[in-house]
């Protein structure tokens, strides 16, 4: 019965061996290299410590996780009848994918420390991580992972892919100046490299490889939707405006709408540059009244989310879970039975034409409709009755009433507009 160990070779070369690793070098365990690309590897040699490396795979196998899983595989089967020591550069735990794979297979390996890279970019830089740190795989990011307000170690920085790829989420979110740390070999006394580049100039340099990092400062500019719950809690703060203090649910709904409204119109404008507004103001007040909600002690920006997404996975299975699309099903079933009229009480806070459109569209009973305006005037009646036949008529031509009204009455001020404007010119 075998054994299998993880040892970390540290980032450079042998001078940042531990203890352990050194034992574990010259003990009469098989040794097993992920890669010689590594300055450690230079030890082994210069005591005649004979190893295999695998190397090899990273010209058979089609992609470097193939590669990390064929390893994994590799070492566990040998481990069945033998002592295996396996090495790997930096620290076991830190962006080694191979010692993943094989953790998840079995959770008792041992792992024996040894220093990552983090601590020479750190002593490069010159920073403390201790107000927070992000570190994310340069080969496997997206902008989501970016955090504006924490300072991030971007790894696996090898090729030009990699870095346009940063280069524009960068520039999105800190700015086309924001200057950054360039790192390779980092702590090795002759190899060494490190630079400022301003994150528009990345891609005009071919010097990355794989011992490149990049280290990106944190910055106080304002991009995450953390930034709007700050600035709530100071508007609302002991030190704030008087008019955020005493702000209520109810005192500010129509602020929504009237928000809400604003970036329809905007939208029906296509004016993009109005839509970024707006969208904002609509933004700032779901937050300001989740940030309500958290002081009165009901929900918090994090449940809304939380329900939210867990809401919109249950109704989505064909995205999720290989199901079918039915939202109306799914949501019907969440709800449980209903009556028609529970139905259409989901309707209440709707504008009346998109209220009544939706209610045509679940019931046409013309006896329940007289019913509903037979206490009224004639003249009321007769328009209610004409208001509804014309919104029938707009559900069964598949014309959204609403709309078709907002696009129209803005033309209607464009064309009068227009008008007065030639009347003025003529004067």
């Amino acid at each position: 019965m075998g054994k299998l160990r993880i040892v970390g070779l540290g980032p450079t070369n042998e001078k940042d061996l531990t203890v352990k690793a050194l034992e574990a070098i010259h003990d009469e365990s098989k040794k097993f290299l992920r890669t010689e690309a590594h300055d450690a590897v230079a030890y082994f040699r210069s005591h005649h410590i004979p190893y295999q490396a695998y190397d090899y795979l990273y010209e058979s196998e089609d992609d470097f996780d193939s590669i990390y899983r064929a390893i994994c595989e590799d070492l566990l089967e040998r481990s069945r009848d033998e002592d295996i020591t396996y090495f790997v550069p930096g620290h076991p735990l830190i962006a080694e994918k191979t010692v993943i794979y094989l953790l998840e297979k079995d959770p008792t390996i041992e792992i024996v420390d040894g220093l990552s890279f983090i601590e020479p970019v750190l002593s490069s830089v010159k920073r403390d991580p201790v107000d927070g740190m992000k570190i994310i795989n340069g080969d496997d990011f997206s902008d989501l992972d970016l955090d504006l307000h924490v300072d991030t170690i971007v790894t696996q920085v090898y090729n030009q892919r990699i870095v346009r790829e940063l280069k524009l989420a960068l520039s999105e979110l800190y700015g086309d100046e924001h200057e950054v740390f360039v790192l390779s070999h980092a702590g090795h006394e002759e190899k060494a490299f490190f630079e400022k580049r301003p994150v528009y100039m990345l891609d005009r340099f071919d010097d990355y490889g794989y011992e490149t990092s990049l280290f990106v400062p944190k910055t106080d500019e304002h991009g995450d939707v953390r930034d709007i719950v700050r600035l709530i809690r100071r508007l609302r703060g002991p030190e704030g405006c008087p008019w955020d203090v005493k702000q209520t649910h109810e005192s500010i709904k129509a602020n929504l709408i009237e928000e809400a409204y604003e970036a329809a119109y905007a939208i029906d404008c296509k004016d993009a540059f109005a839509m970024e507004e707006e969208l904002g103001d609509v933004l700032f007040q779901v937050i300001f009244h989740a940030e309500l909600a958290a002081q009165e002690g009901t929900f918090t920006l994090a449940s809304l989310v939380r329900v939210l997404v867990d809401k919109m996975i249950r109704r989505h299975p064909h995205v999720f879970q290989g199901g079918i699309n039915d939202w109306e099903g799914i949501k019907s079933a969440e709800r449980g039975s209903q009556t028609l009229s529970q139905k259409l009480r989901h309707y209440d806070g709707l504008p009346a034409l998109l209220r009544g459109q939706k209610t045509i569209r679940l019931t046409k009973s013309d006896s329940l409709l007289s019913e509903t305006t037979a206490d009224m005037d004639e003249d009321s009646r007769r328009i209610a009755r004409g208001l509804i036949d014309v919104l029938t008529d707009a559900e069964s031509c598949g014309i959204d009433a609403e709309s078709l009204l907002a696009t129209t009455m803005a033309r209607f001020t464009d064309v009068l507009s227009e008008k007065e404007r030639n009347e003025y010119e003529n004067l």
